[in-house]
């Protein structure tokens, strides 16, 4: 290629006087070659000249990421994160053929919940969602942990963020407050893609056993993160947010497999749990327990006629153990929800319902109070159980999506200030 202006020259000059074009000779005066030759000498400079201006900016810019690194280490994380949403925006709007408001062709939710909570078998096991934005397609030199899912459902779009965005933990020394400014750029990304309603509801996933065994402290700290991701989330969308409190890993308390072994298949379909009335904004804690009054008062009703199908003794001791939990575990899940909605007075968050589920039957199996009665009386411990490894069955999570949490996406409420904004706007008052 460097070659070929050289060439042309040595042509110009040793074959040009005789060259015809046209009946005419265009290089027979001398005058003309050397118009040519400046010609062709000033384009080969610019050439150069632009490939060595565009190296040196390359060079420019190299040298600032690394200065950047060094003055900001959280920023390659946020342009990783930045360009996965990006690249899974384009491949969204490819997926529904292009269409030009394609973010609002099916509703948004977030799908909170901390480490181990169980929100990834959840939907596995129920609505097997689908990654049309694989992490791996995108470049990723450094290596760096993606916090954050977008995943794709036949009614709806899931954001599933790791649960280190929730709790924040400060374990990055070289990278301080990482999952804060992670998490503060995803609700903006959300904001800014999607203005006039961000999201059409958030729904949380808890661990129950972790719920009644974590320490007080462990569990003050939980709750205090989720109801301040929560605030964050209310503040940034500016809009009135349906919350669907969904406790996992039903099967870890003692009894579950007693209890339910015997359902058929659609009764594992079912819904279990409650869902309260919109309109008694401040009666959740009635509708709780009047729901959880009529789930213990039926298993009691069952337990006889249960106890003499047992033919083991340690499966009636089951039973009467499940039921004491989930009585125990009515206490834990108001003190949960009077934390979400502790600074809920103008009720931006529009809680829905507490429902319980099983999404896979694994793990230690634990009895609640049989441990912490061995820890007050200092007693040994009795050894725990497993689940043991054969299929498992989705217990009240099927119907759970498609009846419930994706049934009703207008609730949410459009963002205050995009309503706003356009309402003032010229254009607006023209079309009114």
């Amino acid at each position: 290629m460097a070659l070929l202006p050289a060439l042309l020259i040595i042509w110009i000059w040793w074959w040009g006087p005789t060259f015809r074009y046209q009946d005419s000779i265009p290089f027979s005066e001398v005058t003309t070659r050397w118009l040519a030759t400046v010609v062709i000498v000033l384009l080969v400079v610019s050439w150069i000249g632009l490939a060595t201006w565009r190296r040196v900016k390359k060079l420019e810019a190299l040298k600032l990421d690394v200065e950047l690194a060094v003055v900001d280490p959280v920023r390659q994380d946020l342009d990783f994160q930045k360009r996965y949403l990006n690249y899974w925006k384009s491949q969204f709007i490819r997926h529904l053929n292009g269409h030009t408001k394609a973010v609002y062709l099916r509703p948004w939710y977030f799908v909170l919940g901390a480490n181990q909570s169980g929100k990834h078998s959840l939907l596995k096991n129920t609505v097997n969602p689908l990654d049309i934005a694989p992490s791996d397609n995108i470049v990723n030199e450094q290596n760096i942990a993606l916090n954050i899912q977008c995943l794709l459902t036949d009614n709806a779009v899931l954001f599933v963020p790791n649960g280190d965005l929730l709790t924040q933990p400060a374990n990055q020394a070289d990278k301080p407050q990482l999952y804060h400014r992670l998490w503060g750029d995803l609700l903006n990304w959300i904001k800014t893609n999607r203005p006039r309603q961000p999201m059409n509801g958030i729904v949380l996933t808890v661990d129950t056993l972790s719920l009644l065994t974590n320490s007080k402290e462990q569990n003050s700290q939980l709750l205090a993160d989720l109801q301040m991701r929560i605030e964050e989330i209310r503040m940034t969308f500016n809009s009135r947010l349906p919350l669907y409190i969904v406790l996992t890993k039903l099967d870890l308390l003692r009894g579950f497999d007693s209890m339910y072994q015997s359902l058929d298949v659609q009764q594992r379909n079912e819904v279990l749990g409650v869902s309260f009335n919109q309109k008694a904004k401040s009666n959740w804690k009635k509708e709780l327990n009047h729901f959880w009054s009529q789930w213990v008062g039926q298993m009691n009703s069952a337990l006889p006629e249960m106890m003499l199908q047992r033919a083991e003794g340690n499966q009636r001791s089951d039973l009467f153990s499940f039921v004491r939990q989930i009585e125990g575990l009515q206490h834990s899940v108001c003190t949960l929800i009077d934390a979400l909605l502790i600074n809920n007075e103008q009720h931006n968050i529009c809680l829905r319902g507490v429902y319980l589920t099983s999404a896979l039957q694994i793990g230690q199996i634990d009895d609640v109070f049989s441990q912490t009665a061995s820890e007050q009386y200092h007693l040994p411990t009795a050894p725990l159980t497993t689940w043991p490894i054969n299929d498992s069955h989705p217990y009240f999570t099927t119907q759970l999506f498609s009846q419930v949490l994706f049934s009703e996406p207008n609730i949410a409420a459009e963002n205050h200030y995009w309503v706003k904004k356009t309402s003032d706007s010229p254009i607006s008052h023209h079309c009114c």
